[in-house]
């Protein structure tokens, strides 16, 4: 039986886009003043998302209905009233406006400083309730955003890298105790010690390799990934492996180098036979160039162009939010790995500092708040002109998923500023659940 979805949910979006929109703080062109592209939820659903399976935890009875008024008119004369469901429970064009109303201040014409150019996805129970584009794809040809446009999805790429890894675990080809110099020619002596999964839960001290050397002359031209990896490769550790956690994308692009390795195929040939095509995936993928893509952005300016190979396993794919539903969906299913296989991705390990209650996973975010396992990841522009973010809360079989065009380069000072909001929207969602 669903649960009703009422308007708390929508304050956990005006969350999403306070993480995902932070980039545009200057004013966007006139040109894209009050672009909104519609679509209906319900009857542009992709037909290949698998059932979801039941969640286990106990469903919240929804809070009871209103008793009705007595009719001052003769019984015979009452007019027939709508179902108690049909009144309880906002239909998906009813959301849509509200989600419409949350949005409009951080559209073109708001008054909000921080703007919103993108797509939106909110779902429960396996049902798509709002699915709508916001916003210009395509500033100069006036091409709207619509659920079906590609978006980079930047760090939310680290999800699919880490299952690649757990799959090729299962299938016997690797195990995440091994030393990463056993898949790697010429590994740094500083590296011996490190293994995979070191690297998966970003404790293995490894910098960055954003900025490292001519990075920014140089990351517009197409580069395999070891040229990426030697970047660090002469560089000392920033702390013995295991006792910090941070995000420094070097580690990921090893995964997947490893993954290359382990496997026998490229790194985006074993997603699509494996996790994509599988998923019905066909909107997802490494390609540049491509159909549908929007274009990112800076505030007002061209975001920095940054070729797909350079992040790759690390923040290169684009997407969709239709198929990223899909990948969400699978997450309740034995589809791609066991359950308890699965939950080796979500399980809390390295304590975020600074973020009580919030620890890392692989790809992943994971914490409990008011009750509520929440998994979350959040793109902080790793690639210029994107930014994104997927939040999951399983015993609600809630989802949102937000892809923007909009965003600047790992900016970190957003990331902090949004964390206190992400907290409180989640509070305010999660205490008016019927």
């Amino acid at each position: 039986m669903k649960r009703s979805l009422n308007s708390s949910v929508i304050y956990v979006l005006v969350l999403v886009i306070l993480l995902t929109g932070c980039g545009g703080g200057q004013e966007e062109p006139a040109a894209a003043a009050g672009e909104v592209a519609e679509v209906t939820a319900a009857t542009t659903a992709p037909t290949t998302a698998p059932t979801p399976v039941p969640p286990t935890a106990t469903a919240v009875p929804p809070s009871p209905t209103p008793t009705p008024v007595p009719p001052t008119s003769p019984p015979t004369e009452v007019p027939p009233t709508p179902t108690p469901a049909a009144t309880a429970t906002p239909n998906a064009e009813q959301l849509t406006a509200m989600v419409d109303d949350i949005l409009r201040p951080y559209l073109d014409g708001g008054t909000a400083i921080i703007k919103f150019s993108g797509a939106v996805l909110i779902a429960r129970d396996g049902e798509i309730l709002v699915s709508k584009g916001y916003g210009l794809a395509d500033r100069e040809a006036n091409l709207p955003n619509l659920p079906e446009t590609k978006f980079r999805i930047g760090e939310i790429t680290q999800q699919f890298t880490a299952m690649a890894v757990l799959m090729l675990q299962e299938e016997g080809a690797l195990s995440v105790d091994d030393p990463i110099c056993d898949y790697l020619a010429d590994c740094p002596e500083a590296w011996r010690d490190l293994t995979i999964y070191h690297l998966l839960s970003d404790t293995s001290g490894i910098p960055s390799y954003i900025g490292i050397g001519d990075y920014y002359q140089t990351m517009a031209t197409p580069a395999a990934p070891q040229v990426t990896i030697n970047r660090t490769a002469d560089l000392p550790l920033l702390h013995t492996p295991g006792d910090e956690m941070e995000r420094r994308h070097t580690g990921y692009v090893i995964l997947g180098a490893i993954v290359e390795q382990a496997s026998g195929m490229s790194y985006e040939q074993f997603l699509v036979e494996n996790i994509f095509d599988p998923l019905g995936m066909s909107s997802t993928g490494l390609g540049r160039d491509l159909d549908g893509l929007a274009i990112g952005y800076s505030g007002s300016q061209l975001a920095d162009s940054l070729d797909p190979s350079i992040p790759l396993s690390d923040a290169g794919l684009y997407s969709t939010v239709y198929d990223l539903f899909l990948w969400d969906q699978a997450w309740y299913t034995d589809q791609l790995l066991p359950q308890d296989v699965l939950f080796e991705m979500v399980k809390a390990r390295n304590a975020l500092l600074g973020r009580p209650g919030w620890h890392n996973g692989y790809g992943w975010l994971t914490g409990t708040l008011q009750g509520q396992r929440s998994f979350v990841q959040v793109d902080r522009s790793a690639f210029p002109g994107f930014s994104s973010t997927i939040l999951r809360v399983p015993e609600q079989k809630l989802s949102i998923i937000v892809l923007a065009n909009i965003g600047q380069f790992v900016l970190d000072p957003c990331w902090e500023q949004t964390w206190s909001v992400t907290e409180e929207m989640f509070s305010l969602m999660l205490a008016g659940v019927e």
